[in-house]
């Protein structure tokens, strides 16, 4: 059998009869949550189940969330969070979420598309697809896995035009469904994406006669529902594949006002116009490189500087040197101009909202070794050495007081 979703992706509402209801757990890894909720199967389903490539319809079902909806066999199973369960026999209301239903729609009939005139222009196939989540104004960008290691700028300029031009041509899509498996007018239909375990009618979705593919999924009645279709990029899939990233309908405009808000926003950073965004980050970029380089030789004759005012104090028992602003360049410029090498030396480096800072302790071998791996403890860091130096990386440096007590305890012995 087919599901009302299938049978007329346009239909948004359906009353049907509960099969089974039972009480389950849903982990919902982008939330890293878990949600308590109801599976529930009805006779049939407005909802579609995820499959052939494309993710579930999200809805309602007699106004409670449904969250998911999943197929099994010949049955869709709809995970419906928060409910107090349905009885069997009872009839219910689903609802469609519409917008993320044609928003799939026009996904999945444009991958249809892309995918049609990469085989008949260009004699590239596709092995699979994955359909991308909108995330709040984040855009999904799907992806088609193309059988071909190398896809040129031309190539993709090529597809794309046809394929906006197939749009503007407004051929109609249909769907038609063989009873018959073994129908043989299926000979000549493409399969991309089918579930294994398809059971009952196959359905074949026709664009003009550009394409002619079993799927299971929905798809809009007409190319110009897409808008417009825009190849984004290529990225290097597996086994001397490519991934194809695109958008269709109504994420190429969300795309592009994306885009728009990122270059008015730059726009105002840059104090220069959208034609001199590329020429002014060039420039900033390189003055940031000259300051980088000139922090760095600063922070090198700093240290020097700073180990001759130690080298002469003859009486001192140890060095504590925490440098938020330093690097490993003055961290070992500073060890290096340190003129008694069995001084006891503690350094840290780094800034610990960028990330993990460095540490080093040099000086007599049986002090670093009894009194490093402590104090990296007390930074609740990671490291070590033999010898006579440790190195350590360390995640704050909100107990280096307690660093300073431990060492001036140990000294004062």
């Amino acid at each position: 059998m087919s599901f009302a979703c299938q049978r007329d992706s346009y239909q948004t509402q359906l009353s049907s009869e509960v099969v089974s209801c039972s009480p389950v757990q849903l982990k919902v890894t982008r939330q890293k949550q878990t949600i308590t909720g109801h599976e529930v199967v009805c006779q049939d389903s407005v909802l579609f189940p995820e499959g052939g490539g494309q993710n579930s319809d999200q809805g309602q079902l007699n106004g409670w969330p449904v969250l998911q909806v999943s197929r099994k066999g010949l049955q869709a199973v709809h995970f419906v969070a928060d409910s107090p369960g349905f009885s069997v026999g009872e009839v219910v209301q689903q609802e469609v979420d519409w917008t993320r239903r044609f928003d799939h729609m026009q996904q999945h009939t444009g991958q249809h598309l892309i995918s049609a005139l990469f085989e008949s222009q260009l004699e590239i196939n596709t092995t699979s697809w994955w359909m991308a989540e909108n995330n709040g104004d984040k855009v999904g960008v799907s992806y088609i896995e193309l059988d071909q290691p190398n896809i040129t700028k031309e190539q993709l300029q090529q597809i794309e035009d046809q394929c906006n031009q197939a749009i503007r041509e407004h051929l109609d899509v249909r769907v038609h469904v063989y009873e018959d498996a073994h129908d043989p007018a299926l000979t000549v239909a493409h399969t991309r994406g089918l579930p294994d375990d398809l059971a009952g009618p196959v359905r074949v979705v026709n664009i003009g006669s550009l394409d002619s593919n079993m799927c299971c999924g929905t798809h809009v009645k007409n190319l110009s529902e897409l808008q417009a279709i825009k190849l984004l990029s290529v990225d290097k899939g597996k086994k001397s594949k490519s991934l194809l990233n695109f958008v269709v309908g109504n994420r190429v405009l969300k795309y592009l006002n994306n885009g728009f808000q990122r270059e008015q926003a730059l726009t105002q950073i840059l104090k220069g116009g959208i034609d001199d965004h590329i020429d002014l980050v060039g420039k900033y970029v390189k003055n940031v490189k000259i300051a980088q380089k000139t922090l760095q030789n600063v922070l090198k004759e700093l240290a020097v500087m700073e180990a001759n005012v130690i080298n002469q104090q003859n009486d001192r028992k140890f060095v504590l040197v925490h440098k938020k602003d330093g690097d490993s360049d003055y961290m070992n410029t500073f060890l290096h101009e340190m003129i008694n090498k069995d001084l006891f030396v503690c350094i840290a480096v780094g800034d610990e909202t960028q990330g993990p800072c460095q540490l080093a302790i040099v000086g007599q071998e049986d002090i670093v070794q009894d009194l490093g791996p402590r104090l990296i403890k007390i930074l609740g860091g990671k490291g070590g050495g033999k010898g006579h130096r440790i190195n350590g990386r360390i995640p704050s440096f909100k107990s280096w007081p307690n660093v300073v007590k431990e060492v001036e305890a140990y000294f004062s012995d």
